[in-house]
């Protein structure tokens, strides 16, 4: 939704008079959504250039690549959820084998997401967030990302887990952005239907 802002413009007086008049108003539409000033979309193409130049660590990474993520998806972002309850970054948690730890990202019923410095272990994020997933729900999706590389495994109790990989080019297939999403909107797309009983 937009909305007017109405701006107060000096104007000037007459030629040679050195003076300025009271003004006149200038009325202007400006986005008064909330999410407008933080969520603008972003193309495949801006997305992988970015993010293939980025040397930046973990810690001040993270962050600005989730926000172009869900840029380049068009999802929400956490921001969405000022009290954090269902959304947000850096969600506390308890370890299953005590102590306090977080999530980087956490969506309550969707998926909990680590990351970790290009090139770093993946597998260790991984084996993170096991042991953060009950204190968090056991979302469905535990992702991991590098910014080159997004794994998305699934833990559904009882379930085999599956494992998607999800290089950085990729997201230039519209149909690897679709799947993505899905983590966001339809988490049950992952499921992989077979129980371990069944192997």
């Amino acid at each position: 939704a937009e909305g007017m802002a109405v701006l107060h413009v000096p104007s000037a007086g007459p030629s040679g008079t050195g003076k300025v008049s009271a003004g006149c108003h200038l009325a202007i539409s400006l986005p008064c959504h909330r999410d407008a000033w933080f969520h603008s979309r972003m193309t495949p193409d801006e997305f992988v250039a970015r993010w293939a130049a980025n040397t930046r660590n973990e810690a001040a990474a993270s962050k600005p690549h989730f926000l172009d993520l869900c840029a380049l998806l068009d999802v929400p972002v956490p921001a969405t959820d000022p009290t954090g309850a269902t959304y947000a970054f850096e969600k506390g948690a308890t370890k299953a084998a005590g102590g306090a730890g977080w999530a980087d990202v956490w969506k309550r019923g969707c998926f909990a997401w680590e990351y970790k410095s290009r090139g770093g272990d993946l597998e260790k994020a991984h084996d993170q967030l096991l042991r953060y997933a009950g204190a968090l729900g056991n979302p469905p999706l535990l992702i991991c990302s590098d910014m080159d590389r997004i794994v998305v495994r699934t833990n559904w109790t009882n379930e085999v887990s599956a494992r998607h990989d999800f290089a950085l080019d990729d997201l230039r297939n519209p149909a690897v952005r679709a799947r993505l999403r899905q983590c966001w909107t339809q988490p049950d797309a992952f499921k992989p239907g077979t129980t371990r009983q069944a192997l």
